[in-house]
């Protein structure tokens, strides 16, 4: 693991900020044990992710919303599984054949399709 060395948000955040529009909107600051992310803001994207590790989002603008799944039929939609290396050119097109594709966002348990 390599160290932890500090360094300006701030400045990080104006030399980076064409990383941080959609359809990913977001940056990878630090990977290791854990990652850190910071967030364009406002975030319009209505996917989840599972990652077995500890995250940080840093939301430059706009709220956060966190939304949790309820009253779902329990099964997995969609699983791109993939080794992050590059999450702004990695994402999105995972993003755009998701949202693209009827037959992605419809549940084969239940047959709701997912609206994006």
């Amino acid at each position: 693991m390599s160290a932890l060395t500090a360094f300006n948000l701030q400045r990080w955040i104006e030399e980076h900020r064409h990383l941080l529009k959609p359809p990913v909107g977001n940056a990878m600051v630090w990977n290791s044990n854990f990652m850190v992310m910071v967030v364009g803001g406002p975030n319009q994207r209505s996917d989840y992710h599972v990652n077995p590790g500890e995250e940080l989002f840093y939301q430059v603008e706009g709220d956060i919303v966190l939304k949790i799944i309820e009253d779902s039929c329990g099964a997995l939609l969609y699983d791109a599984e993939f080794h992050l290396v590059d999450l702004g050119k990695q994402l999105k097109p995972i993003i755009e054949k998701f949202r693209d594709s009827p037959e992605l966002r419809t549940c084969k348990s239940c047959h709701a399709v997912y609206q994006v």
